[in-house]
């Protein structure tokens, strides 16, 4: 099991399996270690601290900065679209309102779930037709999701194919792109929700911003270990 696996199982900073691993933990010094109860104390209080910071819209904005898209979203439709890839992954509400958006503008010939069952129930939800949807539900990771890509296209050498991802994951989905010599269209799903920047909301802490600090912690991780692992070039 991968470090990366492990964290999709119990969750990074931000995620409520940390929070609750790291709860269990700190009681357990209090209790199994009652000499040094403070110790247990102060780790609960540095967890719960931690939390309320990651918590806080301007907090969630600078540590996703890195993987902004101002055209997340928004991105001009082009004309042929022969198979819309839409990955699964972190904010799916966003990637499946982005791939509404494709399907009604461009009517791609077919359109690849690619991960969780739960994704291409939602497309068909969307209105992307059932005789129009591929499901790949083998693919578990990014990188699974990729080399299906590639085989999909060695099948269909023609096709002009784009991929929707949210735009927190897309750069690594760039860079594994970029390794494998694979020419397709990237289209940055927004995320639900963006951080909120109104007056005094955004400095209120709240569970959106949680999940972003969340899942731009991961992306930051994955991409140093994909870079360590030479999975991705160093840039």
């Amino acid at each position: 099991m991968t470090p990366l696996s492990f964290a999709k199982i119990i969750g990074g900073p931000g995620s409520i399996g940390l929070l609750v691993a790291g709860s269990l933990f700190g009681l357990a010094l209090i209790r199994l270690w009652p000499r040094n109860r403070r110790v247990g104390r102060i780790w609960l209080a540095a967890l719960y601290i931690t939390y309320l910071i990651l918590a806080l819209p301007p907090v969630a904005s600078a540590i996703a900065a890195p993987f902004a898209d101002d055209l997340a979203g928004r991105r001009p439709v082009e004309q042929r679209i022969d198979a819309l890839v839409v990955f699964d992954g972190d904010n799916r509400w966003g990637r499946i309102v982005e791939a509404a958006r494709l399907w009604s503008a461009g009517h791609p010939s077919e359109v690849v779930a690619s991960g969780d069952p739960w994704l291409s129930t939602h497309l068909l939800y969307a209105g992307v037709p059932q005789d129009h949807l591929i499901r790949d539900q083998k693919s578990q990771t990014t990188r699974d999701q990729i080399a299906y890509l590639s085989s999909y296209l060695r099948t269909h050498p023609d096709a002009h194919a784009a991929i929707i991802a949210s735009r927190l994951q897309m750069p690594r989905i760039a860079a594994l792109l970029d390794r494998a010599g694979l020419k397709v269209s990237l289209y940055s799903a927004p995320l639900d929700p963006e951080p909120i920047d109104e007056a005094l909301w955004r400095y209120l802490p709240g569970a959106g911003a949680l999940r972003i600090s969340r899942d731009a912690l991961y992306e930051r991780v994955a991409l140093i270990y994909y870079r360590w692992r030479g999975w991705i070039d160093a840039q």
